[in-house]
C-alpha cells in the first residue's frame, strides 16, 4: 500500500512540520482537559492548499467498500471542530483546514489495488466552541455519575453500540458478557497513551 500511496502522490502540495503529535490541553472553565494525537501537521505550498497556511493531516485507512470515512460521515462528527481548536491552541495560529486522507485496502482476492482520497474539512470558529462545550459537558456527566453512583454503576448507552454496518469494537461484551479469561485474552490494557 505504502509503494501504490508514493506513486499516487508522488509530489505533496505541503510541507510537513510535525508529525505523531500527543497533546493535552485544558478545557474552557478548567475542570476538565482533553487529550489526543494529531498525525501531523503539514504548511500548505501549492494548490489545491493555500501557500503558507497551516493545515492538519488525519490519515484513516478502510476496508474496500467502508463508508466511516465519507465526508458524509465526518459531516456530524466533533472530532474535526475539536482537533482544530487543539490545533489552533498548540501552534497559536488559524488551522486552515483538516486533510483527511483516506487510505482504502486492496479487494481481499487482490483483483482491485488500493485506493486513495483527500477531502479538506474545516469548521468555523462557532463549530469548534460547540465540540469545546460538548466535550466539557459530557465530562461533567461522567464525574456527575461517579459521584452519585461511587463507580459502582454506570448508565449505559448501548444504541450507540451498532449503527448501520459498524459495530463497537466491545459489542460482544456489552451485549453478551464475557468471562474473566476472555476479557484477559481480548481486552489488554494498552500503553500510556500520551508521553508527557
Amino acid at each position: 500500500m505504502f509503494a501504490a500511496y508514493q506513486a499516487h502522490y508522488p509530489v505533496e502540495p505541503f510541507e510537513v512540520i510535525d508529525v505523531e503529535r500527543t497533546w493535552e490541553l485544558p478545557l474552557p472553565g478548567g475542570r476538565h482537559s482533553a487529550t489526543g494525537k494529531f498525525d501531523g501537521f503539514v504548511r500548505g505550498n501549492a494548490d489545491p492548499y493555500i501557500p503558507g497556511k497551516l493545515y492538519l493531516l488525519e490519515h484513516k485507512t478502510e476496508k474496500r467498500g467502508g463508508k466511516a470515512n465519507l465526508p458524509e460521515s465526518w459531516a456530524a462528527r466533533a472530532q474535526v471542530g475539536l482537533y482544530q481548536w487543539a490545533g489552533e491552541q498548540i501552534y497559536g495560529e488559524e488551522i486552515a483546514g483538516i486533510i483527511l486522507d483516506v487510505l482504502t485496502r486492496r479487494s481481499d482476492a487482490g483483483r482491485i489495488g488500493p485506493s486513495f482520497r483527500r477531502d479538506t474539512l474545516s469548521r468555523t470558529r462557532e463549530d469548534c466552541s460547540i465540540a469545546v462545550a460538548n466535550l466539557n459537558w459530557t465530562a461533567d456527566q461522567i464525574e456527575r455519575c461517579r459521584e452519585e453512583w461511587d463507580g459502582e454503576m454506570w448508565p449505559q448507552d448501548r444504541e450507540n453500540c451498532c449503527k448501520g454496518g459498524f459495530k463497537c469494537g466491545f459489542y460482544n461484551l456489552h451485549i453478551f458478557g464475557r468471562s474473566d479469561f476472555e476479557l484477559q485474552q481480548n481486552y489488554q490494557p494498552t500503553e500510556k497513551y500520551l508521553d508527557l
